[in-house]
């Protein structure tokens, strides 16, 4: 965990506007279980950065607690943070915390629903309970909660995010054009709102043999994904790092190299994303932690990416 922190407060001083977490259970490489316990130590830690999750698994939380704790630590970073939900996919995560995996869909709906009303600051009731409506207090620093964005890969998922939701988190997808077929999905010139696209990868740059460096974990974590959408058995396993690539080879939709190699990997993905409408907001988030990567080698990947890589691309 502290290793953790130190990345946060390394990205906000190397110019990342965003730090982003993600959340499983029960995983045996010690996954990061509570994002939001983080997020309120990475409050105290920084100044200006928005604290995010990419994603939180929203079935899994009771509404009410969720709208309570996410509340809490956006009042205890003066209104910095973004809330990214998930629907998980994990048979062992929903049965150990006894949520019916079958309802995730109607569970996530609801929930972003509770959330709504309860930073509304009106009394709210979810389904289920019965007796008064209660407030929830203290209300959140953002007038009307922070945004909710939600993750999703498949098309349902994608236009239940441009349904309910202030945003759209893409996870990796192999190709710029993958990309581009799941936005064309969100409709965006329907919607008659402010919204978000924050797009996931992975990126590691060093001034040589970054991908050597990363290739090996980098292939690691994905087996672990695949297996476990595999196990899920929800259809389809995406590819994901590594799939069908000798690790020798770096796939296409990976970020690795030097400060200029990545800027040039980088601008196609960067490319589409500031031709969305003005309405749109796009975030790059990237996977920085690669197993078997030395603390202070990943420290100065987050740093370069931060002074050389990204304002690169804007310029």
């Amino acid at each position: 965990m502290d290793a953790l922190v130190r990345h946060a407060v390394t990205a906000e001083k190397s110019g990342f506007d965003s730090v982003w977490l993600s959340e499983h259970h029960f995983a045996e490489d010690g996954h990061l279980p509570s994002p939001l316990v983080v997020m309120g130590a990475l409050a105290r830690e920084t100044t200006a950065v928005d604290l995010a999750t990419n994603v939180a698994i929203g079935p899994l939380y009771d509404p009410l607690r969720l709208a309570e704790d996410v509340a809490v630590v956006d009042q205890l970073s003066g209104g910095r943070v973004i809330l990214g939900l998930g629907l998980g996919y994990r048979p062992e995560e929903f049965a150990a915390l006894g949520v019916d995996r079958s309802r995730r869909g109607r569970i996530l709906e609801t929930t972003v629903c509770t959330l709504r009303a309860a930073w509304s600051g009106e009394a709210v009731v979810t389904d289920g309970r019965t007796g008064h409506a209660v407030p929830v207090r203290p209300l959140p620093a953002q007038t009307g909660g922070p945004p909710i964005l939600l993750g999703a890969f498949a098309s349902r998922g994608v236009r239940r995010a441009a349904r309910i939701a202030d945003g759209w988190i893409a996870p990796e997808l192999a190709s710029v054009a993958q990309l581009a077929r799941r936005i064309g999905t969100l409709e965006l010139a329907d919607l008659d709102r402010p919204f978000h696209i924050a797009l996931t990868m992975c990126a590691f740059t060093a001034a040589s043999g970054a991908w050597e460096t990363v290739a090996a974990g980098h292939s690691l974590v994905g087996d672990r994904y695949r297996r476990w959408m595999a196990q899920a058995g929800d259809g389809a396993v995406p590819d994901g790092p590594g799939t069908n690539v000798p690790v020798s080879t770096r796939p296409d939709h990976v970020v690795a190299g030097t400060p200029e190699e990545c800027v040039d990997q980088l601008r196609p993905w960067w490319e589409l994303l500031r031709a969305l409408p003005q309405t749109v907001s796009a975030h790059v988030t990237v996977r920085v932690v690669f197993p078997g990567v030395d603390d202070a080698a990943t420290r100065e990947s987050i740093r370069l990416l931060g002074t050389d890589v990204f304002p690169a691309l804007a310029e």
